[in-house]
């Protein structure tokens, strides 16, 4: 039985976050929507579950007067960037706050910055779709 796409982009994104040095990975693509459900998909996994997490909705909220009140350390923080924040931007804020911290940052499109390591989420067809629900799809005779 073929593994549901939604499963192997959770596995691919897991080789690349646990695989890579950099300090900083990006999901980038599909809709503000489905990185948000990824992101949280990820999180009820366990995929960071040897990690202090700190985990940021970025909407209206500033992310430097956020990181000056958290005293805790950390060893992750999860920025899901609703408003689509400059990257390099909230790069030079978590630096200046948690500067040994790994990151991981959602964004609309690949910037080409080589500190910053890229994972490309794309759209589901609907076929996808359902499989990731784990729904049988029957092909009618005349398609066979």
């Amino acid at each position: 039985m073929k593994s549901s796409p939604k499963n192997d982009y959770i596995a691919d994104f897991t080789q690349l976050f646990l695989t890579d040095e950099n300090q900083y990975t990006c999901i980038f693509g599909n809709t503000i929507k489905a990185r948000s459900e990824f992101l949280q998909t990820l999180i009820k996994n366990d995929t960071f579950e040897k990690y202090k997490l700190l985990f940021v909705k970025l909407e209206e909220e500033n992310l430097e007067n956020l990181l000056k009140k958290e005293t805790a350390d950390y060893d992750l923080i999860i920025i899901d960037n609703i408003i689509l924040k400059d990257l390099s931007e909230i790069r030079t804020i978590i630096k200046q706050y948690l500067p040994d911290i790994k990151a991981i940052l959602t964004t609309n499109n690949e910037n080409n910055d080589s500190s910053i390591t890229y994972f490309h989420l794309p759209k589901m067809t609907f076929r996808e779709y359902l499989l990731s629900k784990k729904r049988e799809i029957l092909i009618p005779k005349v398609l066979k």
